[in-house]
């Protein structure tokens, strides 16, 4: 198949997922805004990376007959790795966290369809397999997981500073040990960083 051909087919496909990630984000801010408070909402790392997903995907779509600019390639960089940790946090932590019966609520119930599962596949299936980029390198890895960074650090304050509760059980910093707080504000970031590393190493060996 010409070369050039292929290309055009990747950068449609990327565009078409771009447009179901949007749509999605779109339908699970909708779900969530009839059950929950605008001020709540933002508490939950769930929301925050997928409603910075849609935006990203939105902004996106504005380029598709253009080259996509280096700062939007490493945006959409970042939103991928945290809708990964959304996806893998889930899957790792809180399902085992509040038992096997919850996995039904955490993947199906409201807008965790969107939130939980589609939407961080799609985001990583069109990002690695079908979006133009360049070669990762070490130093985008740690930009794509600040968004990680700083939501933990703002999250921890609040939580120290009784302003919320949680949202999530490794942010109760007054119901566990001091040591197990710094156990998971290391463990989390963590895991986004080496989703980032495995995220670059893809779609490195996938752009040779």
């Amino acid at each position: 198949m010409n070369v050039k051909i292929l290309k055009d087919k990747k950068v449609g496909i990327a565009y078409i997922l771009n447009v179901i990630l949007f749509i999605f984000g779109v339908v699970g801010l909708v779900i969530t805004l009839r059950s929950m408070a605008i001020e709540e909402m933002f508490t939950y790392y769930t929301q925050d990376s997928n409603i910075f997903s849609m935006c990203i995907s939105g902004i996106y779509l504005f380029y598709r007959k253009k080259d996509i600019p280096k700062w939007l390639k490493g945006i959409r960089y970042a939103a991928t790795v945290s809708l990964m940790l959304t996806f893998i946090v889930v899957v790792l932590v809180l399902g085992p966290m509040y038992g096997p019966e919850w996995y039904p609520w955490l993947f199906f119930h409201g807008a965790n369809i969107f939130y939980h599962v589609l939407c961080p596949i799609i985001s990583l299936i069109s990002f690695v397999l079908f979006e133009k980029g360049d070669v990762l390198v070490m130093k985008d890895t740690v930009i794509a997981f600040l968004p990680t960074l700083i939501y933990a650090i703002v999250m921890v304050i609040l939580n120290i500073s009784k302003v919320v509760h949680g949202p999530y059980p490794f942010l109760y910093v007054y119901e566990q040990p001091i040591y197990m707080s710094i156990v998971w504000g290391i463990v989390i970031p963590g895991i986004a960083w080496i989703i980032a590393i495995i995220i670059r190493l893809v779609k490195n060996r996938m752009y040779k």
